[in-house]
């Protein structure tokens, strides 16, 4: 696969990329109707030390240590020094984490949900006040357990200002394995994901976190005969799995890009 200098200068933080040295490697793909489209992919970003997610949210599986760790990058780039956010699915632990003020850091989820600030339903548009846009959204281990996908995607997009910035997060298709959770309705790879976002988003990039060898390695530490050894297990593969270089095996993946300002609703 041939690697790329990050070339979008409309992404407020293609600076943050190439100071990960995460260079562009986007994929020509051509379906089963001979339409052809880019998916937008950049190098792998699989390896965090433990100082760059210490005493961030959740941080108990290789991949929300990942997260964690990449978010903590994005903080570090600014981009969550102004505007308004809008955390959907989320609560206010990552707001705090992020330094970034509860009046700049609503949450939007479920009623019963007793962190929500906005009590709604993303998947129903007749429960959402769309009066209200915001400068930024992002949306973390959500999406998956969502069994319309698809327009609840479309309604985060209304709750965004044309030009916003969207921070989103998709869990892979062979992390299921992983995962004892039964409200796993979705799973995504990169070639669904841009499929989903491209008619929302301007010059978005699909950043891949982890990769199969960590998605196997997490799956050893939760089984219980492997317990007493699982923070050695997900060293082992935090260490070793920065040695797989291919972006389509992917644990999630986190899209980052802006609202495109030429559609309406």
């Amino acid at each position: 696969m041939e690697e790329k200098i990050l070339q979008i200068d409309k992404l407020r933080i293609g600076g943050f990329l190439k100071s990960l040295g995460l260079s562009y490697c986007p994929l020509d793909i051509r379906d089963i109707a001979g339409r052809q489209f880019c998916v937008p992919l950049t190098k792998p970003y699989n390896y965090a030390s433990t100082k760059e997610y210490s005493g961030s949210p959740r941080r108990y599986s290789i991949n929300r240590q990942l997260q964690n760790a990449f978010l903590g990058k994005l903080k570090a780039a600014g981009l969550f020094e102004s505007g308004q956010w809008l955390d959907v699915g989320g609560d206010p632990a990552y707001g705090d984490w992020l330094q970034v003020p509860r009046e700049r850091y609503r949450i939007l989820n479920l009623q019963k949900q007793d962190e929500a600030t906005i009590a709604a339903d993303i998947q129903n548009s007749g429960t959402i006040d769309f009066s209200n846009a915001f400068d930024g959204s992002i949306s973390l281990n959500c999406l998956y357990m969502l069994e319309r996908p698809e327009m609840s995607l479309k309604n985060m997009m209304r709750l965004l200002k044309p030009g916003g910035f969207a921070v989103l997060d998709f869990t892979a298709h062979h992390y299921w394995y992983v995962s004892n959770d039964g409200d796993h309705w979705n799973s995504f790879n990169p070639f669904r994901i841009t499929r989903l976002v491209a008619p929302y988003l301007d010059d978005f990039v699909i950043v891949p976190l982890g990769n199969l060898f960590q998605a196997a390695c997490e799956h050893y530490a939760r089984r219980r005969i492997f317990r007493p050894l699982a923070s050695l297990i997900r060293g082992m593969g935090m260490q070793l799995g920065r040695l797989d270089k291919d972006p389509r095996t992917a644990m999630s993946y986190m899209v980052l890009g802006t609202r495109r300002k030429d559609i309406s609703f």
